[in-house]
C-alpha cells in the first residue's frame, strides 16, 4: 500500500503528521495557523489518519519578490558574488520556462535567500572540481532556497563553478525537446528527491512503515520503496546521513557530466570559495 506525500489535489501541501487516532490529527491541524490543511485516511494494517500541510505560495514564481541585488545588499562582500549569481540562476530559468514551455513556472514556496549563504558555508571547498561542484550543487539543493526549479538553478551553479576552473566548459543537454529530464539526467534526479524526502521524513516514513506502508510516491511519480531505507525516528540523525548520502549521490553526478564532456582530469583541483567567488565577479 502506497501513501501519497504530497496532497493529490494540492501540491503544495505535504505530509505533516501521521496517527491512527482521528482526533489527534484533527486537533494538531487546529495548531498550524496561517497553513492550509486537509487530513485524508489510507487503510494500511490498520486506518491511518495523514494530515497535509503547507502555505499559501504565490500563484506563479514570478510573483515573488526578488531583486537580486536588493536581495544581496546585506551579504558579506566574500559569499556576495556567488550569492548573487545564483539569484539570477533562478531569474534565468523563470524565464527560460517561459520560453521554453511557454508557461509561467509554479511557486511551491516564498524565496528564503538566507538559505543561499548557509548553504555556502557547508560546502568543503577542498576537493576535484567535480567533488566540489557536486558538494556545490547537493547543499544548494538541501538549502532548499527557491520557490521552485532548485534543481535546475543548483545545476546552473555547478556549470559557472566548472566553467570558472575550465574556461572551454559547456554543460551537457538534460532536457528533452518537451523538456522534460533526459534519462541519463532523470535518474539522478528523481534519486535526488527521494533523499531529499527521506531526510525531512525519516521518523513520519518509520511509523507509516510500522502500520503497514509500502511505499510513499512523490509528485512527478517518484515512489519510494521504504524496505530500500535505514529509516529512524531521530530527525538530527537522519538530517545528517542523508545530507552525506546526496552529496555523495551530486559528486558522482557531477563526475558523469564531467566525463560526458571528455573532461577527464577528474584529480584536478578545483577552486576555493574566494577564487570562485573573484571569477564570477569578474564576469560581465
Amino acid at each position: 500500500m502506497s501513501v501519497q506525500y504530497h496532497h493529490p489535489e494540492n501540491k503544495h501541501m505535504s505530509i505533516e503528521f501521521i496517527n491512527t487516532s482521528k482526533k489527534k490529527v484533527e486537533k494538531r491541524s487546529d495548531k498550524l495557523e496561517g497553513s492550509e490543511t486537509d487530513v485524508l485516511s489510507y487503510s494500511l494494517d490498520e486506518e491511518v489518519y495523514v494530515l497535509y500541510a503547507g502555505s499559501e505560495p504565490p500563484e506563479s514564481a514570478e510573483k515573488v519578490e526578488m531583486d537580486p541585488n536588493t536581495l544581496t545588499a546585506k551579504v558579506e562582500d566574500s559569499t556576495r558574488p556567488i550569492v548573487l549569481r545564483s539569484l539570477q540562476a533562478f531569474v534565468s530559468v523563470l524565464e527560460n520556462k517561459q520560453i521554453q514551455e511557454d508557461e509561467r513556472l509554479r511557486a511551491y514556496k516564498q524565496l528564503e535567500p538566507d538559505a543561499i549563504p548557509q548553504a555556502l558555508d557547508r560546502v568543503d571547498w577542498n576537493g576535484t572540481v567535480a567533488e566540489v561542484g557536486g558538494r556545490l550543487m547537493s547543499n544548494l539543493i538541501l538549502r532548499h532556497p527557491f520557490p521552485n526549479a532548485n534543481h535546475r538553478t543548483s545545476l546552473t551553479m555547478l556549470e559557472r563553478y566548472v566553467t570558472a576552473n575550465r574556461d572551454a566548459f559547456d554543460m551537457p543537454k538534460m532536457h528533452t525537446a518537451d523538456y522534460e529530464w533526459k534519462e541519463w539526467a532523470d535518474e539522478y534526479i528523481r534519486d535526488s528527491k527521494r533523499i531529499l524526502t527521506v531526510r525531512r521524513n525519516a521518523p513520519r516514513f518509520f511509523h507509516l512503515a510500522r502500520l503497514g506502508c509500502e511505499s510513499i510516491v512523490r509528485k512527478g511519480g517518484i515512489e519510494i520503496e521504504l524496505d530500500q531505507w535505514d529509516l529512524t525516528r531521530d530527525l538530527n540523525e537522519a538530517h545528517e546521513q542523508y545530507a552525506v548520502k546526496h552529496e555523495r549521490l551530486c559528486e558522482e553526478f557531477a563526475e558523469r557530466i564531467l566525463h560526458r564532456q571528455s573532461i577527464v582530469e577528474s584529480t584536478e583541483d578545483g577552486l576555493g570559495k574566494r577564487a570562485f567567488a573573484e571569477y564570477l565577479e569578474e564576469l560581465d
